[in-house]
């Protein structure tokens, strides 16, 4: 076995260094009890990790940032390839630091990265930063789109040399923009959904509860990779039950605002009720595989839909699939969004309506990955410009008497010249016997 990652700096004290050889021996005499022939630890690659930090310190170094100190669960993962309680200190110049409270083992299988040191209190991290710096941090971002006042304020004391500034903007401006090795597990998750769609025809049958359907779909979901834990942007969150957070119309991410998320487990269908002949179903997936998700949505039926309900439908589909094709490098979000309401309004689809006495905003989608809603939002008011390599989730919704949600949804990622659907299903009503 390889020594174990030791700082580089001669100054880390010698507590530190204690600790970090405790447990390095006790990771291997774990190691060595374990049975590794049935092994098969996912890991992110080297390069990709090392990738993501170049660019954020790109982002650091234009925004005149000497460092980020970041704690949010899935930023955390995203830069150092391991999710357990830690803290990624990552210099505009120079090597990162992997803070880890527990569980060290596990991140140093994990992490590729080089320094990964133990801590018992986070109050030890400014003198652990200043042994690997040499000096402590002039200007320090911080995660404030997630970080509770009480946490930030603990930090600021913690970190009292440093002017303390909001990192997010950087953080978001790396993530947003997803890697070749990002899309392939995207692809991988939008595979397994189509799984799970052809599954679902089987048993969306007259007279069966969407409880029914929706159990079993989150079983065979399970039994093909599915996470379950799907996760928000939120502080210190690693995941979340969607029915934790879920509304009957549609919960709210407590961060963003927005209405992303609707009831069930891996799967929502509705009218909540039993199914019947001759109405429109909406199966709506969110699949979550090797930490990236995809969140797609069409609509179903047993048996052929009487022509009133299948003329509604094909309208919603074309407005569908001539709102995925205006995405494109350049266009604006709040340009979609009014190309998407124009569009609605031609074919005669109320787009998006956000229902009576409820307090949704319209909006047309969202980025999705590590987590299910992301920037950008695809809404009215949003200047931001899309980029190549964004992936967007877009949905078009519209409701009929009342009783009946209509919405289909898909994934598509942006390309120099266009798009590409990432999503595998066709753009078409499901018909079920």
């Amino acid at each position: 076995m390889t020594p174990p990652r030791e700082h580089p700096v001669p100054l880390l004290c010698q507590k530190h260094r204690f600790w970090t050889k405790i447990i390095y021996y006790y990771t291997l005499s774990v190691e060595m009890m374990e049975d590794k022939s049935n092994r098969n630890v996912f890991k992110v690659p080297a390069e990709e990790i090392q990738r993501r930090i170049h660019r954020v310190q790109q982002e650091m170094r234009a925004k005149n940032m000497d460092a980020l100190f970041i704690v949010q669960r899935v930023d955390v993962l995203y830069f150092s390839g391991t999710a357990q309680h830690a803290s990624v200190f990552i210099p505009a110049e120079g090597k990162p630091l992997l803070l880890v409270k527990k569980f060290l083992p596990r991140a140093l299988e994990e992490s590729p990265l080089h320094t990964i040191l133990p801590i018992q209190s986070i109050r030890e991290i400014p003198g652990i930063i200043i042994d690997h710096q040499g000096t402590p941090p002039a200007r320090l971002g911080f995660e404030w789109d997630v970080m509770p006042m009480r946490e930030f304020q603990f930090y600021k004391k913690l970190f009292a040399d440093a002017e303390c500034v909001d990192g997010s903007p950087a953080i978001h401006a790396v993530r947003s923009i997803k890697s070749a090795w990002e899309l392939a597990q995207m692809e991988r998750a939008a595979e397994k959904s189509l799984q799970l769609f052809d599954y679902i025809g089987k048993y969306v049958k007259e007279g069966a509860t969407d409880v029914e359907v929706s159990t079993r779909a989150e079983s065979f979901a399970r039994a093909i990779g599915h996470g379950a834990a799907l996760r928000i942007r939120d502080y210190q969150k690693a995941g979340f039950s969607v029915s934790h957070v879920a509304e009957s119309e549609g919960g709210a991410n407590s961060v963003l605002a927005l209405p992303s998320i609707r009831e069930g487990n891996c799967l929502a269908i509705e009218p909540k009720t039993s199914l019947h002949r001759g109405e429109p179903i909406t199966l709506e997936s969110r699949f979550f595989l090797n930490g990236y998700h995809m969140h797609e949505a069409r609509i179903s039926s047993i048996g052929p839909l009487p022509r009133a309900f299948n003329e509604r439908v094909k309208r919603l589909l074309d407005l569908q699939g001539e709102i995925v094709a205006e995405v494109k490098a350049g266009i604006s979000p709040a340009r979609l969004f009014q190309l998407s309401l124009q569009k609605a309004s031609a074919l005669g689809v109320d787009q998006n309506n956000p229902g009576r006495g409820t307090g949704r905003k319209r909006i047309l989608g969202n980025g999705i990955g590590l987590e299910l809603v992301e920037p950008p939002i695809i809404a009215e008011g949003n200047e931001e410009i899309l980029e190549q390599g964004m992936v967007l989730s877009l949905f078009s919704e519209t409701r009929v008497d009342d009783r009946y949600s209509l919405r289909s949804r898909d994934v598509v990622v942006v390309t120099k010249n266009g798009h590409r659907k990432i999503t595998r299903l066709p753009l078409q009503v499901f018909i079920c016997s």
